[in-house]
C-alpha cells in the first residue's frame, strides 16, 4: 500500500513539461474539414436514387418472369432462358427445303398401241422410257404432261398430241407451224418419232426471257451443251449423230430436237432438227 509520503510533490517544472507537450501535438495533427451543407444533402440525393434504380429494376426483372410463366399456360413447364439470352429471345429454326428431288420412275402399264405402230416397236426394242432425272417435286406438273404426250406418243396417238398441243397452244418449230398440216402428212410420223426420242433423254432446264418460271427441257444438252455427257446421251436417244454433233459443236451449238414445258406443266414447244 502506498503511503502518502511516497508520492512525488508536483512541481513547477512537471507543469510546464506536461503544457508545452500538449502543445506540440496540437501542432503535429492534421485538422479535419467538415464538408458544407450542399455537400451532404447532394450525397444523400445520390444515395436515395441508387436505391431507387435498384429497386425499379427488381421490379422489372420479377414482371419479366411472370409473364414468361404465364404465356407457358398451365400445366407446361416454364424452362428457363438460356444463359446470355433474353426470355424474348427466338431462336430461328432452319428453313425446310423448299423441293425436293422427284423420285425414279416406276414402271407403268401403257395401254396397248394399235397394230403397226412404229413407235411402240421402238420402245420395246431401245427399252424407252420418259426421263425426268433432276427434276424437282415442285415441277412434277411438267412431268405431268410428258407423262401425257409420252402415253400418246407410245400408242401412236397423234389425236390426242393434237389435242394437246391445242390445249396449252404448244409452238410446232419456230416458225410456228400448223400441227395439222405435219400430223396428217408422212412428216407427222418422223415428228412423232422425234419427241418420243426426246422426252426419253435425261431434261435440263433454263429460265426465258420475260419469263418468271423455270422452264423444263428435252434434252439438257440443249443448255448444258459444255457438258460431254449431255452430247452422249442425245446420241445414244437416237436424235442426233456424231458427225452431227461435230458440227454444231464447231458453230453455234445444239440446235437438235428440242421440247419445252414450264414448271406448272405447260408445253411450250417442239423444234425439228435444222428449224
Amino acid at each position: 500500500m502506498t503511503r502518502a509520503t511516497d508520492i512525488t510533490p508536483w512541481s513547477r517544472q512537471d507543469d510546464e513539461l506536461i503544457r508545452h507537450s500538449l502543445h506540440v501535438l496540437g501542432h503535429d495533427m492534421v485538422p479535419l474539414e467538415m464538408p458544407e451543407p450542399d455537400e451532404i444533402r447532394h450525397a444523400g440525393q445520390q444515395r436515395r436514387r441508387g436505391r431507387l434504380m435498384a429497386l425499379v429494376g427488381g421490379l422489372a426483372a420479377a414482371a419479366a418472369v411472370i409473364t414468361f410463366v404465364v404465356m407457358q399456360g398451365p400445366g407446361r413447364a416454364a424452362a428457363p432462358p438460356a444463359t446470355g439470352t433474353s426470355a424474348s429471345t427466338r431462336i430461328p429454326k432452319s428453313p425446310a427445303p423448299t423441293h425436293q428431288l422427284l423420285p425414279p420412275p416406276t414402271a407403268t402399264a401403257t395401254p396397248p398401241a394399235p397394230a403397226g405402230c412404229t413407235l411402240a416397236a421402238i420402245i420395246a426394242r431401245e427399252s424407252l422410257s420418259l426421263n425426268f432425272e433432276g427434276l424437282y417435286t415442285d415441277e412434277v406438273a411438267a412431268v405431268t404432261t410428258a407423262q401425257q404426250l409420252w402415253d400418246a406418243l407410245a400408242r401412236c396417238d397423234a389425236k390426242t398430241v393434237l389435242t394437246l398441243a391445242h390445249r396449252d397452244k404448244a409452238a410446232l418449230g419456230f416458225d410456228d407451224q400448223r400441227w395439222e398440216a405435219q400430223l396428217s402428212t408422212p412428216a407427222g410420223v418422223t415428228l412423232l418419232e422425234g419427241m418420243l426420242r426426246t422426252l426419253s433423254t435425261r431434261p435440263g432446264r433454263r429460265l426465258p426471257p420475260e419469263a418468271d418460271t423455270d422452264t423444263i427441257t428435252w434434252p439438257r444438252v440443249s443448255d448444258q451443251s459444255g457438258d460431254p455427257t449431255a452430247w452422249e446421251e442425245a446420241i445414244a436417244a437416237g436424235i442426233i449423230t456424231p458427225a452431227d454433233r461435230e458440227l454444231m459443236q464447231s458453230q453455234t451449238g445444239y440446235i437438235g430436237w428440242r421440247l419445252a414445258i414450264t414448271a406448272q406443266g405447260r408445253w411450250l414447244a417442239v423444234f425439228n432438227t435444222g428449224d
